[in-house]
C-alpha cells in the first residue's frame, strides 16, 4: 500500500510539474511573440522609408501643420553610394521632399539633396497668406529649427514615433493583424497602447506589402491624430525635387 501511494503522489507531482513548465512555455511564447511581432513591424517600416515612392497623406493635427495635406517623395541611395558630407561635418545620403498644403491655403515645401536643403513658404500675413517665396540651396545644419522641418517627412516621422512609443509607461501592442484595402493591397496593423495609466495613450498604425505607411492614429486624452495615405506612386522623379517657383531667397525656415 505504502509503494503504491508513493507512485501515485510520485506520478501526480511529475503530472504537475509537467503543466506548470506548460504554462510557463506558452507564457514565454506569447512574450517573445509580442516582442517578435514588434520587432518584425518596425523593420518592415524601416524598408517603407527606404524604399522609392511619391505619397500623399491627409492630415488632422498633425503637429505644427494642424490640417491638410503632405505630398512626400522619397529616392533612395544606390548600394555602395558614398554618404556625402557638408561643411557643418553633417552627413546624409537622404533624397527626400515634401509638399504640405494646409486647408487655410499655407504652402510649404521642403526639399534635402543629401546634405543640402533648401524650401518655399508663403508664411501667413495679417492680410492673408503671402506670395510664395522658395530659397536656393542651403548647407544643412544640424539644429532644432532644420530638425523640426523634418516633421513632414511622414512615413519617417511616424516610424520614429512608433520606436520610441510610450517613454515614461510600460507600453503593451497587440499582435500583427492583416486587413484588406481595395486601394493599397494587404496591409499589416499593430496597435499599441500604454497599460498601467488612467487615461492611456493609444496608436494605431498600419502599412502595406511594403512597409510604407498607409494610415496612423494616435489618441491622446483630449488630442487625436490621424494621417491617411491617399494617393501613391512608386516612381519618384527629380520634378518631385524642383522648388515650386523660382528661388530668390538666400534660407527659408517655414515658420509655423
Amino acid at each position: 500500500m505504502t509503494n503504491r501511494f508513493l507512485s501515485h503522489v510520485s506520478l501526480a507531482v511529475v503530472v504537475v510539474a509537467l503543466i506548470t513548465l506548460m504554462l510557463a512555455g506558452v507564457t514565454e511564447a506569447a512574450s517573445s511573440k509580442t516582442v517578435s511581432d514588434t520587432a518584425q513591424f518596425v523593420k518592415l517600416m524601416k524598408k517603407g522609408v527606404n524604399s522609392a515612392y511619391v505619397a500623399t497623406y491627409e492630415v488632422s493635427n498633425y503637429d505644427f501643420f494642424s490640417w491638410g495635406s503632405i505630398t512626400v517623395a522619397n529616392i533612395p541611395p544606390r548600394p555602395g553610394t558614398k554618404v556625402p558630407e557638408n561643411i557643418n561635418d553633417y552627413s546624409s545620403d537622404l533624397e527626400t521632399s515634401y509638399v504640405f498644403r494646409a486647408t487655410d491655403g499655407r504652402i510649404v515645401q521642403w526639399i534635402q539633396d543629401h546634405t543640402s536643403v533648401s524650401a518655399c513658404s508663403n508664411g501667413a500675413s495679417p492680410s492673408g497668406n503671402e506670395k510664395l517665396q522658395c530659397s536656393r540651396p542651403f548647407q544643412y545644419i544640424p539644429s532644432n529649427g532644420f530638425d523640426e522641418e523634418s516633421v513632414g517627412f511622414v512615413p519617417e516621422t511616424v516610424l520614429e514615433n512608433f520606436e520610441t512609443f510610450d517613454p515614461v509607461f510600460r507600453g503593451r501592442s497587440s499582435p500583427i493583424i492583416v486587413k484588406s484595402s481595395k486601394r493599397f493591397g494587404l496591409l499589416k496593423c499593430i496597435r499599441q497602447v500604454q497599460v498601467d495609466v488612467r487615461d492611456p495613450e493609444r496608436e494605431s498604425t498600419c502599412v502595406n506589402r511594403s512597409g510604407l505607411l498607409v494610415s496612423w492614429t494616435s489618441v491622446n486624452p483630449g488630442d487625436t491624430v490621424r494621417v491617411l495615405l491617399t494617393n501613391l506612386s512608386l516612381d519618384p522623379t527629380k520634378r518631385d525635387f524642383v522648388a515650386l517657383v523660382k528661388p530668390t531667397k538666400a534660407m527659408i525656415l517655414p515658420p509655423f
